[in-house]
């Protein structure tokens, strides 16, 4: 059927409040092809602002696809329609409906340029939302955050069950120590009732050395279902230890000999459950630039819309 007839029809439809034919038309006249015809077949001339007029249209109608496509083109630098603020606007919209790829890219787009705390903490939250509905590509920059351990999860739980009969509290940090993929100083003094997230854990700079000025946190999200389930237990028996009076000032401070002996007790080596990096690794993730140029490749198909 001839494009100019077809355009009419699809018009008709969005007169009669059909919003399945305002996003089928608003595409087209943006420029943007569908799973089913090129865009030309369905609008002969290209026209920016009145698609977008569509789009919005359909959006407000809850066809959550248009919020993904308004901010492509708002997006796209060369456009007539070009606005980052109005594409960072209409990208959160899409996040906001659960669009797994929007997820993403908002997720990427956030810790690329990440320089402070507040902003890691975003780009996790909607990073790990895509992870949660399967998506391969955020999974993978997840793991990117993520210090690497050594030995196999039997040999560690295998020890963790027997450090806790001798002293639950080791017994948790040594479990999110491995979990998290976090240092020796992190995991004895990370503080994982005031750091635990729906996603992850914080692990503040400032509280492993109180001689560091920068106040700097380090994000990390939790891979598995099983990790989070087993921090929330930690952080239930941290809690309902200091209510009960059991950890005090003098006892935190005995932590790292107890912990010295609890190792050499159970003969495991510390590996299995601190990441052992150069100091270099852990700085790339305290500018989302320089984490962003490590995983550049994987970034990229992230920032990709499908």
């Amino acid at each position: 059927m001839d494009s100019s007839r077809l355009q009419s029809i699809l018009e008709d439809c969005v007169r009669r409040g059909n919003s399945a034919a305002a996003l089928i038309l608003g595409r087209a006249m943006c420029g943007i092809d569908t799973a089913f015809a090129d865009s030309t077949n369905l609008a002969p001339k290209r026209n920016l602002r009145g698609g977008t007029a569509l789009l919005l249209r359909a959006a407000d109608a809850g066809m959550s696809d248009a919020w993904l496509l308004l901010h492509h083109v708002h997006a796209d630098g060369q456009g007539s329609v070009a606005n980052p603020q109005a594409a960072r606007f209409f990208l959160e919209k899409a996040a906001g409906t659960g669009n797994v790829n929007a997820q993403r890219q908002l997720g990427a787009l956030i810790l690329k340029s990440a320089i402070d705390a507040s902003e890691f903490e975003l780009g996790m939250h909607w990073m790990s939302q895509a992870s949660s509905q399967g998506d391969a590509i955020a999974k993978s920059l997840l793991r990117s955050f993520v210090l690497p351990v050594h030995g196999s999860d039997l040999e560690a739980e295998r020890a963790i069950n027997e450090v806790m009969r001798i002293d639950p509290w080791v017994a948790h940090k040594l479990r999110a120590s491995r979990n998290f993929g976090l240092t020796k100083t992190e995991a004895m003094s990370v503080d994982l009732v005031s750091g635990i997230r729906s996603w992850g854990l914080v692990v503040s700079n400032d509280a492993a050395d109180q001689r560091i000025r920068t106040r700097f946190s380090r994000t990390i999200p939790a891979l598995e279902t099983r990790y989070m389930e087993q921090l929330r237990e930690s952080v239930d028996f941290i809690r309902m230890s200091s209510e009960n009076g059991a950890i005090v000032n003098g006892e935190r401070r005995q932590r790292p000999h107890t912990l010295r002996y609890v190792l050499e007790r159970i003969s495991v080596d510390e590996s299995v459950f601190f990441a052992q990096v150069p100091t270099s690794k852990i700085s790339s993730f305290r500018q989302g630039a320089s984490w962003a140029h490590g995983v550049r490749s994987t970034l990229r198909s992230a920032l990709v819309s499908t």
